[in-house]
């Protein structure tokens, strides 16, 4: 049963990743890959490694609970090792397109977020394991693919996705500490691992300020989409799921029943203002003090002072800029650990 259950997944996850493989059929695609690998290692395992915190993952006498099963084969050199085939072949495959639609809006649907999360995890659980040996150079190698997979989250153009990058990068960054701290490891396999740390922007390394810039680009399109259905068509639902995160909706009016009654002329003009919140964003983004001044946008957009569509749904980009400094900050000690030179300024 588990065989049949994992070969459907692997056929819907293919058909899943279609469009991302039209998008170039000359170059390999790691979306593919990825969905390839992530079928082989089956739901139970990925259940398995939603429950392992490996926040302190690095550190001396650190180890997963897996309880009576024990680990699974994908982070176990040795055992069935064909889903650690295909995941690596994903991780070493430059281009990786999964086929988003960002035209959805707040509708869009990022499943592939979750299976390069656990495959941080995966590459991380066996760069330890290596660590917790000796085996210096395998752990150095687990980094180096790391990296390749923060790269892979950052090219998705959403702010999750670099979220999850940075994710990746600090990761890299506290095993790293730990291989220079018990290593003199040298040659080639720290020299892929500073080739890697040199494609990275020095200013912004997993994308956060372009992820921003389409992701709020792609709601307000939708949004004006939603203007040219009538009225009793339009998707009310999504205002219900976002106000349900816990965004502000101190209005008399509820935002859900605002957008279900608001003419189209009232849409345009509280997307007109929407519109305006995001260009004073990005003219902040790049500022001095810019996370704490994006705060300050935020607490402006939930009084009111943006319209009726930004009061009821404003974002804290203020914490997407510091995620932004963080992953320039631990880029820099990546660099430093490796005795790699600093940026030209």
């Amino acid at each position: 049963m588990r065989t049949l259950t994992n070969l459907v997944a692997c056929l819907v996850l293919a058909l899943m990743a279609t469009d991302a493989v039209a998008h170039d059929a000359d170059e390999p695609n790691a979306a593919l890959r990825y969905w390839r690998a992530w079928a082989v290692i089956g739901e139970e395992d990925m259940e398995r490694f939603r429950d392992i915190n490996i926040e302190d993952i690095g550190e001396v006498g650190w180890k997963p609970d897996w309880g009576d099963q024990g680990p699974p084969c994908v982070v176990e050199p040795g055992c069935d090792e064909s889903a650690w085939f295909e995941l690596t072949r994903a991780i070493e495959t430059a281009q990786c397109n999964f086929g988003i639609d960002y035209e959805d809006g707040f509708l869009t649907g990022l499943p592939h977020l979750g299976m390069l999360h656990l495959t941080k995890k995966v590459l991380a659980i066996r760069a330890h394991n290596l660590l917790q040996r000796d085996e210096f150079e395998g752990a150095a190698l687990q980094v180096e693919r790391l990296l390749r997979v923060t790269h892979h989250t950052a090219s998705n153009r959403s702010a999750i996705s670099s979220f999850v990058g940075y994710s990746c990068m600090r990761t890299a960054e506290r095993l790293v500490e730990r291989l220079i701290k018990d290593s003199e490891l040298d040659g080639q396999v720290i020299q892929d691992m500073r080739d890697q740390l040199d494609t990275f922007e020095a200013d912004d390394p997993v994308q956060f300020s372009r992820a921003v810039e389409h992701t709020e680009q792609a709601n307000v399109r939708w949004l004006r989409n939603q203007l040219e259905r009538p009225v009793e068509e339009r998707n009310i639902e999504v205002i219900h799921e976002i106000s349900a995160f816990g965004f502000r909706d101190d209005g008399a009016v509820p935002a859900s029943e605002w957008f279900a009654t608001a003419t189209v002329e009232e849409m345009h003009e509280a997307l007109d203002e929407y519109s305006q919140y995001i260009g004073a964003m990005l003219d902040l983004w790049d500022g001095d003090d810019a996370a704490s001044r994006l705060e300050k946008q935020f607490d402006d957009a939930a009084a009111g002072t943006y319209g009726r569509i930004a009061e009821a749904l404003p974002l804290s980009y203020g914490r997407y800029r510091k995620a932004q400094d963080d992953s320039v900050a631990s880029l820099a000690n990546l660099r430093k650990l490796l005795h790699m030179p600093d940026f030209a300024p």
